[in-house]
């Protein structure tokens, strides 16, 4: 997007701008490309993984998965997901692996997610509740979804809890979060004006749980 309205962000570590194909509709003819993007505004939860010249875009939030063909299609107007169905499949295995299953589950009850979406080993979807037993593992979607657990005995609701931007579990509690999205000091050092920047947009919701970001909260 930079690209296209003429505002330079210096190299980028991940990606090459596709500016110059969009506008003239030629094949993208390759170069690093960021293997995986994702965004998430309140009622939207949308990922794409790339593997060239393959874009697989999954819409989390609304159930729907497409699939394009860059070489053929740069423009991304057809969707090949059911006649390909094969390629989109392996290509969504494979991003499920790679987001892996940081949450695991240290006693028996049930993961409630706020704002999310609970996903368990390959990608297979649990919605926004699930009963978990000690040792299950699974992730949760957008990262700075709410989350909360319901334990059974002695009846209590434990959390909220937050990978990105707000408090992740501690001694004591039935969940424990060991992930690679784990960014909760760069969002402490964001300015007051970067988060109201961030929550107008959509990209952050403020809780109770995001007072201090960063920490570990325990049970005990």
């Amino acid at each position: 997007v930079a690209g296209l309205v003429g505002v330079p962000f210096g190299t980028a570590k991940d990606g090459e701008s596709r500016a110059r194909q969009l506008r003239s509709g030629e094949p993208f003819a390759g170069g690093p490309s960021a293997q995986f993007g994702d965004t998430s505004r309140f009622d939207s939860l949308v990922y794409r993984w790339h593997e060239p010249p393959y874009d697989l875009v999954v819409d989390i939030a609304h159930f729907r998965r497409e699939l394009y063909n860059l070489e053929d299609d740069p423009l991304a107007r057809t969707n090949l997901y059911k006649s390909e169905r094969e390629q989109a499949d392996a290509m969504f295995g494979r991003m499920a692996t790679w987001l892996g299953e940081p949450w695991k589950a240290l006693e028996a009850g049930v993961v409630e997610v706020r704002n999310g979406v609970l996903f368990a080993e390959n990608g297979d979807r649990k919605g926004e509740t699930w009963t978990v037993t000690p040792g299950t593992t699974f992730s949760v979607q957008p990262g700075d979804a709410q989350i909360v657990f319901h334990r059974a005995s002695p009846a209590a609701l434990l959390g909220p809890w937050r990978a990105l931007g707000g408090m992740i579990p501690g001694k004591g509690c039935p969940l424990a979060f060991d992930g690679r999205f784990l960014q909760n000091a760069e969002i402490a050092a964001l300015s007051e004006e970067e988060t109201e920047m961030l929550k107008m947009l959509g990209y952050q919701e403020g809780d109770e749980g995001s007072a201090n970001p960063g920490g570990v909260a325990p049970c005990e």
